[in-house]
């Protein structure tokens, strides 16, 4: 897990699952019969798995940069990473692509991540979940601090609790953010885990959890498998190949992002195809 910590390693799994996403919204654009056009879409529809294992690493950086760097730091290091680009992405996509009526209203909601509560026209969901994951962040890991210092079992039942209360997180947030709630709490347990304690730990929270997904509904878990089992790799120190273009995709991420959501909320507005992103 230490190397997974390491900003490069945690670059390069980033960079596999951005290609995993990519693929996976390229898929929705391929509406030809073709045999082979049908392969692909039934083997990269899957490529959603990337945003699992990409905002599990997420929380696990965003625990190391809230422990290493501060309060004031962490805010200014988030703020000038992200706000200055989705700022930009923005403007050009409500004023190219979208209608410019309540043009400010929509780009306060995006910021502010609002957007995710009361739905948005720009049918991007996913920068408005990690701002609302930055402004509550700090409290979260206050809480499972203390939770993970009496014992690591109220961490584990509060992730089990996430995935059983999906049918009404999703009546109150965008479905694609609150069937993923759990993996904030998933990082963060498993971040505690392996800076705090022994081997013994990670072990007991691995099997409980794997355990316990047996009594749970499999459409509930699905996106659990990915971002534990990249764990179990980690914890075996199996080397992985190491790439320098996908640890760049992984340290250009937010970029790429942007850059395809706006050609994939181009191609959606061509053949008046609605898709959430």
């Amino acid at each position: 897990m230490n190397e997974i910590i390491k900003h490069s390693q945690r670059s390069y799994w980033m960079g596999w699952a951005m290609i995993f996403i990519i693929l996976c919204h390229i898929q929705y654009t391929c509406f030809d019969g073709s045999f082979i056009l049908r392969i692909m879409r039934s083997i990269f529809i899957k490529g959603e798995f990337g945003v699992d294992v990409f905002l599990f690493l997420s929380i696990i950086g965003l625990c190391y940069s809230i422990e290493s760097h501060g309060l004031i730091i962490f805010y200014k290091n988030r703020v000038k990473r992200l706000f200055p680009m989705y700022f930009i992405f923005l403007i050009i996509s409500f004023l190219f692509f979208k209608s410019k009526d309540n043009l400010l209203m929509d780009i306060l909601l995006q910021l502010s991540g609002l957007a995710i509560l009361t739905g948005n026209r720009l049918e991007e969901w996913y920068i408005p979940a990690t701002i609302t994951i930055y402004l509550s962040f700090p409290l979260v890991f206050y809480c499972f601090k203390q939770l993970y210092q009496k014992n690591i079992i109220y961490c584990i039942l509060i992730i089990l609790l996430l995935i059983y209360v999906y049918p009404i997180t999703k009546l109150i947030i965008t479905p694609f953010f609150a069937r993923r709630l759990y993996l904030i709490a998933l990082g963060i347990t498993i971040y505690f885990s392996h800076t705090r304690d022994s081997g013994n730990n990670r072990l007991i929270l691995l099997s409980i959890v794997a355990v316990l997904q047996l009594f749970i509904p499999l459409k509930y878990t699905a996106y659990l498998y990915v971002p534990l089992l990249l764990v179990i790799f980690d914890m075996y120190i199996i080397k992985k190949p190491f790439f320098k273009i996908t640890s760049w995709i992984g340290n250009h991420s937010l970029e790429i992002y942007l850059g395809q959501t706006l050609g994939l909320i181009y191609f959606c507005n061509q053949v008046d195809f609605n898709s959430t992103i």
